[in-house]
């Protein structure tokens, strides 16, 4: 997986050099970009790449932009969503947050600033549409200049900022089911930490807990992330045979009861732990009820806010 262009080493030899000749004319603002001849139903897939590849093309309007082709020539007409002058403002405002948030990184280890990168998005934006700037809601404006962004603009943004530190990344995509049972489409991220790979979700990761910063969706590996996920069968994603998440895991109502009573008496704010089956959230209710002694109730009566993801098997904890 390389650092920034995962999607431009799957394509084929004959799609390479187009991309890399379209990639130029964004960047310069060229509103037609003559790019040879190629196949027309290659246009979709060489648009995909260049899309989820590039995230700091906020300002292209690829939704918006077609191709012109016959049999000696291919061009592309480019539609831009905000004038040069804005997007160089906008991107003076990105590169003083990076900067800010690489002085913030300095001397974590790979793992860790995946990590802070995950808890930075979840802390300062929320999910939702954001209408301050065309699409923002989909692109790295949304989540990073507005705080606020659907799954594709929490996605394009983790994947700008891991750019930024070096962090391999690709932004994946798919179907997802939301916590109400509604399924759609969706993205995500995979990184790549020395020689594993993991599926990072920091969507899904908000819908659990907001601004708690879930960790649930964290380094997943593939049969995890399956459980609530479908994956696009556009590109081939690496396999993540192995989860690396940072979530303590317990095997019953027990081993729940003394993981929740020793983080209540530790003074934790709020506490999150992933079982190893799942139960609908009226099944481990009853279990704990069920499990519950009176000298128990001391610490259990301090339980607050509360979520249950059971796709994820996580229980989500605010303490009063």
């Amino acid at each position: 997986m390389g650092v920034s262009r995962y999607y431009l080493h799957k394509l084929p030899p004959h799609l390479k050099n187009v991309y890399k000749t379209v990639l130029e004319g964004f960047r310069g603002r060229k509103e037609e970009i003559a790019a040879g001849p190629f196949p027309p139903e290659d246009f979709q897939r060489l648009i995909d790449a260049l899309h989820y590849d590039n995230p700091e093309l906020f300002y292209v309007g690829f939704g918006r932009s077609c191709l012109y082709s016959s049999a000696r020539s291919s061009v592309f007409r480019v539609t831009y969503t905000l004038e040069a002058s804005e997007q160089e403002r906008l991107e003076k405002r990105l590169n003083t947050l990076v900067a800010s948030l690489r002085k913030k990184l300095t001397g974590m280890t790979m793992r860790a600033g995946a990590l802070y990168l995950h808890d930075y998005l979840l802390k300062n934006s929320s999910y939702g549409e954001c209408g301050a700037y065309p699409n923002a809601g989909h692109n790295i404006l949304g989540p990073l200049l507005c705080g606020k962004c659907v799954c594709e603009g929490y996605a394009k943004a983790y994947k700008y900022l891991a750019d930024t530190i070096g962090l391999p990344c690709i932004v994946a995509i798919g179907e997802g089911i939301h916590p109400d049972g509604s399924s759609g489409g969706h993205a995500w991220n995979l990184v790549r930490l020395g020689d594993a790979c993991f599926h990072v979700d920091v969507t899904f990761d908000s819908l659990i807990a907001g601004q708690y910063c879930s960790r649930a969706y964290f380094l997943l590996s593939t049969k995890e992330i399956l459980t609530d996920h479908s994956i696009s069968n556009r590109f081939a994603l690496p396999d993540c045979p192995a989860g690396g998440g940072v979530l303590q895991t317990v095997a019953g109502t027990a081993e729940l009861l003394g993981f929740l009573e020793k983080e209540y008496r530790n003074g934790a704010s709020h506490s999150e732990v992933r079982m190893t089956k799942g139960f609908t959230m009226k099944d481990l209710t009853e279990k704990i009820r069920r499990k519950l002694s009176p000298r128990d109730m001391d610490w259990y009566s301090h339980i607050g806010t509360y979520w249950y993801r059971d796709y994820s098997r996580t229980l989500f904890i605010c303490w009063k």
